[in-house]
């Protein structure tokens, strides 16, 4: 359950910057979508660490090297769909955008379990 609020959360930080990026200073998509991306990762990184996870005095290389690689699949995941969306369905970004955090949400937070936030006695030290 904290991660599906850590997740609207982060949605809401994600889609207010992009919107914010796109409507009010009218940058390119492409470059919109990157810098909400890279607000938003901080952020989730951050509240799934301290809240999620409960494991606030466990940030280390290992976490940050994991998470990294978790997001970049991830990003690449979105951007996949985002632009597919785009081009066939619906010339939406905001509307992409929420298609494609639905696709991905499972997938992060699978990855999350295994690889970066493991239980103690299942860390790779």
């Amino acid at each position: 359950m904290r991660f599906l609020f850590v997740g609207g959360t982060v949605f809401i930080i994600y889609t207010f910057i992009l919107w914010f990026l796109k409507r009010i200073f009218f940058f390119d998509t492409i470059i919109s979508v990157t810098i909400a991306y890279i607000i938003a990762i901080i952020s989730h990184f951050l509240l799934n660490n301290f809240f999620t996870f409960n494991e606030s005095s466990t940030v280390n290389k290992r976490k940050i090297l994991g998470y990294i690689t978790v997001i970049f699949c991830n990003y690449i995941i979105n951007a996949t769909v985002v632009t597919a969306i785009l081009a066939y369905v619906v010339d939406n970004v905001l509307l992409a955008t929420a298609v494609s955090t639905a696709v991905t949400t499972l997938f992060v937070f699978f990855m999350l379990n295994k690889i970066v936030f493991l239980k103690k006695k299942e860390s790779v030290n």
